[in-house]
């Protein structure tokens, strides 16, 4: 039996602070919203997963607050009742393999209630009425970064490991690259398949805006993973 979402807020969600750096929009009302990418910082009984998604700084930037979107698995819960943390994390990436960098070195991590980064239903439900969610968190410490490639990983701390996982939104299709952290093997391992939905929010280096060009195609392929 389902349980239903204690409760709905009204609004979509506030803008975040600071100039967009990057962005990947999620993906619009002409794709189903229950597809994604299992997304967990600790390992689960099932799903046992952690996504990061690569993005490219053409000018360096000094990130201060991180948006994205996602949404339940919806077999107990409508909403995120299950999710108890966020943990938000930057990698440099490892490009020995140009063709599958991966993520490397990590720059800095943050970990956050749920409650602290202000979920907000989009007013968007898939078939079975899962709630899809906006959230916005502002770093405690905001992370400076030089032109190039990262890597952005956001999971899920599950309240209880056997119930709903949670799933990191698709975005508009970017590269269709990234990695994902296999906890029974660990390692990380590369994904040519779609992007994951979030925004980069802060202050540009001086000399121009930091923000790599917003991508507005559509139509790429959806799953559950």
């Amino acid at each position: 039996m389902r349980i239903t979402c204690t409760a709905l807020a009204l609004a979509i969600g506030g803008q975040a602070a600071g100039d967009v750096i990057y962005s990947q929009d999620v993906a619009g009302d002409d794709v189903p919203i229950d597809f994604g990418y299992f997304s967990h910082y600790e390992p689960r009984s099932n799903h046992n997963y952690l996504h990061s998604d690569d993005f490219v700084l053409e000018r360096g930037a000094t990130i201060e607050s991180v948006v994205w979107w996602g949404i339940g698995e919806g077999l107990i819960y409508d909403g995120i009742d299950n999710v108890a943390n966020f943990r938000v994390a930057f990698y440099e990436a490892d490009e020995t393999d140009p063709d599958n960098p991966l993520p490397g070195t990590l720059i800095a991590e943050e970990l956050h209630t749920k409650d602290q980064t202000s979920p907000t239903p989009t007013g968007r439900v898939d078939a079975d009425d899962t709630i899809e969610y906006r959230h916005e968190v502002a770093l405690s410490t905001p992370v400076d970064l030089a032109p190039g490639k990262y890597f952005l990983s956001i999971g899920a701390d599950s309240v209880n490991t056997r119930y709903d996982a949670w799933q990191w939104r698709d975005s508009v299709p970017a590269n269709g690259y990234a990695s994902i952290y296999w906890y029974s093997l660990a390692i990380w391992r590369p994904e040519h398949h779609t992007d994951s939905a979030f925004e980069l929010h802060g202050v540009p280096a001086p000399g121009g805006l930091a923000l790599t060009a917003t991508v507005t195609a559509v139509g790429a392929p959806r799953r559950r993973r």
